[in-house]
């Protein structure tokens, strides 16, 4: 009786108690969470199968572990597909889309070109005056001034007459290609020798206007003459600074326009019997994995490299908004006009690892399994596989790159 007494008349021992029942209750409630998170994540885990006689590793992924890394299938399907061959390739700049810039005449770059010179990187358009020089002629400059705009003139006739040749074999090759007698080859040979022979005689036009602008002007007159750009594109060479004393030999300007640019691939020896059925090519490149340019082929060589045993392509690829680059590397698939039937999976599927190709395929609801495959075409978003899955097996096209990682955290704690 006491002793009840003593524990009513001391509130703060009766506190003392409630709170200490408190503690162990909270306790006794984080310990029971904290056993249910450590079965939720054990039941969520990544785990491994391993086979005694082959050790490939079954990873086993249940289903509630697949919704939260938004794992996803697709079953391989076999089709026709076109045939292809591949190849490597880089990109180089399209006949007439680069252009190097020197001074018209010798002289000295005027104060005023300060705000004219453009800088690397800066886009010009044709025509655009890039520098401007300036030069003194006295009576003998002026002789010989005379003397190279008759040559000029000389030029400009001779280049006019190798243009209409060459226009002239253009047209011919070009009906000759429609009534189905001559190869698609030689019309693309003939249409670059036109433009390559149309360049050469704009520029001695433009020379022979410098020139006649020069001898309207007395002996000892300072004259200007204008730098131009002779294409739209990017400047990628500037060479030249105000005051500089420049010669008719030096390279001022480098211009490119890449709104266009062509692709060189290589073909192998065995494979030009297919060259009369090759139109076009299929193109990625390694900083746009998922896309695919189309080519169109523009050019095909006359010798094989005896290095190599290829042969040239040339294909023409458009790039509005110049993502490729001039000496980027580039995967060719090259259709080489007859179909075959192979399996097909979503692109997507195909991960990378010490340079080969794999996917996962799901061999149960919770189990999956590594093979290695190979393809020999891309088209969109499919790839067509040569070895490594069977129609209708299902392979990993989201959550592959959770898997590929907990596979090689199996093998490095193997290795340790």
């Amino acid at each position: 009786m006491d002793r009840v007494r003593y524990i009513v008349m001391n509130p703060f021992r009766l506190l003392y108690i409630w709170m200490l029942l408190g503690i162990l209750t909270g306790c006794d409630l984080l310990e029971s969470e904290k056993g249910e998170e450590q079965e939720k994540q054990i039941k969520t885990e990544i785990r491994k199968e391993v086979s005694p006689d082959t050790q490939e590793a079954t990873l086993i992924v249940d289903k509630e572990k697949q919704e939260l890394i938004g794992l996803q299938v697709e079953a391989a399907v076999e089709k026709e597909v076109e045939k292809t061959f591949k190849s490597f390739g880089k990109v180089i700049p399209k006949v007439q889309a680069e252009a190097e810039v020197s001074s018209p005449v010798a002289g000295r770059i005027t104060p005023e070109s300060l705000r004219l010179i453009p800088q690397i990187g800066a886009q010009v358009e044709e025509g655009q005056v890039l520098a401007q020089v300036e030069q003194v002629l006295n009576a003998p400059e002026k002789i010989q001034m005379d003397v190279d705009t008759r040559k000029v003139e000389a030029d400009i006739a001779q280049a006019k007459e190798e243009m209409d040749v060459y226009q002239a074999e253009y047209v011919r090759a070009k009906g000759l290609y429609e009534e189905h007698v001559a190869p698609l080859k030689r019309v693309q040979e003939a249409e670059l020798a036109y433009r390559l022979a149309e360049i050469k005689y704009k520029n001695a036009l433009q020379q022979k206007k410098i020139y006649t602008s020069a001898n309207h002007g007395n002996n000892n007159q300072i004259r200007q003459f204008p730098i131009k750009a002779p294409i739209t594109g990017t400047i990628t060479l500037a060479d030249v600074t105000a005051g500089q004393q420049v010669d008719t030999s030096q390279n001022l300007f480098t211009i490119v326009n890449l709104s266009v640019v062509w692709v060189e691939a290589q073909l192998f020896e065995e494979h030009l019997k297919y060259v009369p059925r090759i139109k076009k090519a299929r193109i990625t490149f390694m900083p746009f994995p998922e896309e695919v340019f189309e080519g169109e082929l523009m050019y095909v060589g006359d010798m094989i490299s005896p290095e190599t045993r290829t042969l040239q392509l040339i294909f023409e690829v458009k790039n509005p908004d110049r993502r490729l680059k001039l000496g980027m590397q580039a995967d060719v698939d090259i259709p080489l006009g007859e179909k075959i039937q192979a399996v097909t999976i979503p692109a997507s599927a195909v991960l990378e690892e010490g340079g080969k190709k794999l996917v996962f395929v799901r061999i149960a609801p919770d189990k999956f399994v590594t093979r290695y495959v190979t393809f020999f075409s891309r088209e969109g978003t499919q790839v067509a596989l040569t070895q490594g899955v069977k129609p209708g097996e299902e392979v990993v096209t989201l959550g592959a790159q959770e898997l590929l990682a907990e596979n090689l955290k199996y093998r490095i704690s193997v290795a340790d």
